[in-house]
């Protein structure tokens, strides 16, 4: 990849390198005209080997990051992560490249600011309030009754610090779990608990219209971290609620500064088909859900496009027909010593499994599911169909057993 027609290449900065984001890196690789330059604050990065240059920074720091954009004369930068939005935008700003503004990768991190932006939209959402005392949720539960769910403004992605508060006496406890999640401030939401079946949507709002590359339904255990255990593409839902869900997409990444770009947003569809917005990042979804999941479920090649859209090269979306994936996460619902983990060679046979990740390793301590971060690993079925790609997860997720002591 490092040959002389490198020179001639636009040079593309993408900011944070993970195992789970091998797949999208190499497809960027890929790109012929594309010199991809990787910055991560890992130096074992993945990133490294599949780069055609490799920095270790921290990704964080605009200051550090605007140094390499400006040592390689980039041409476009993308984040792929929440961690790195906001040097992304700072870089973007400074050398006039195609980005958010610095106020709208603010209100893209912060659900505090996202959330009382959307309000002053009247943009659905459920009712909440944002707190840095715990007497403040105890009035609030006064106000809406219970459950109610608290979570940081701010805590770097990974759904950490997400806690279901059932009664008044997990108040207390609630409260500290969040708290232990705080990343940049000590503000926190504390909202309703809202009814009905979650869905992560992959949106792009492109010269005034909106595409919706991927929207999924996802299962969620009743622990109090209410993380997803399974995500199915695409989302079973009637036609009339995908309109709105694009609607309403529009509205929101409009409302934070974003005539256009893309998001990965959160909602709740209501069993009366009511929805209310959630969250947003102002990027792609997180881990595989980029690619291969959202490039197979819409038919186009999301890293390429985005890719282009960075650079100014970029043409309105092309989605065929929603093909069927699933995200299949591994748990435990209880701490201890992994022992073993048997199953995985026989369960990559079955037809419609992409790939099967065990993510920690033998003597590892395991925890309950807390927060995204505590799965043990995944299966991605991609196939022609939804119930296609639920029954292959499924059936994978049957033949392997996990041993914990």
């Amino acid at each position: 990849m490092k040959d002389s027609s490198m020179k001639m290449a636009k040079a593309f900065l993408v900011l944070g390198a993970s195992n789970a984001n091998r797949y999208s890196l190499t497809e960027f690789a890929n790109i012929p005209g594309i010199k991809l330059i990787i910055a991560d604050h890992n130096p074992q990065s993945i990133g490294g080997k599949i780069a055609h240059a490799f920095e270790t920074v921290d990704i964080t720091n605009g200051g550090d990051v605007l140094h390499i954009a400006e040592r390689y004369s980039i041409s476009g930068i993308y984040a792929m992560n929440d961690h790195s939005l906001r040097a992304a935008a700072f870089v973007a700003s400074r050398m006039g490249l195609k980005g958010q503004s610095m106020a709208t990768a603010h209100c893209a991190l912060d659900k505090g600011a996202m959330r009382e932006v959307w309000k002053s939209y009247g943009i659905p959402q459920p009712e909440f309030k944002v707190v840095i005392h715990e007497r403040e949720v105890f009035e609030f539960a006064k106000k809406v009754g219970f459950p109610l769910v608290i979570k940081p403004v701010d805590c770097g992605g990974g759904g950490r610090g997400v806690f279901v508060i059932e009664n008044e006496l997990e108040i207390s406890q609630g409260f500290q779990f969040a708290s232990g999640f705080l990343h940049r401030n000590n503000r926190m939401i504390v909202e309703e608990f809202i009814e009905g079946i979650e869905t992560s949507v992959e949106v792009i709002v492109f010269k005034k219209k909106t595409y919706l590359v991927a929207f999924s339904d996802k299962f969620k255990p009743p622990f109090k971290s209410r993380v997803a255990t399974k995500i199915n593409y695409i989302g079973n839902f009637p036609q009339h609620v995908v309109e709105e869900i694009k609607e309403i997409s529009k509205s929101a990444l409009a409302a934070i500064g974003m005539e256009e770009g893309l998001g990965h947003i959160e909602y709740i569809v209501q069993p009366d088909h009511t929805i209310k917005i959630l969250e947003m990042g102002a990027r792609v979804g997180g881990g595989h859900t980029f690619h291969p999941i959202a490039s197979h479920v819409s038919g186009m090649n999301y890293p390429v496009w985005i890719a282009q859209y960075y650079l100014n090269e970029m043409e309105p979306p092309i989605l065929t027909s929603y093909k069927g994936a699933c995200y299949y996460f591994f748990y435990s619902p209880k701490a201890g010593t992994l022992k073993s983990v048997t199953g995985v060679e026989e369960a990559k046979m079955i037809p419609d499994v992409f790939s099967i990740e065990i993510w920690k390793n033998i003597g590892d301590k395991i925890n309950p599911l807390s927060n995204s971060m505590e799965r043990t690993g995944c299966i991605i079925t991609l196939s022609d169909n939804r119930e296609n790609a639920i029954m292959a997860a499924e059936k994978a997720a049957s033949l392997i057993k996990f041993e914990i002591e």
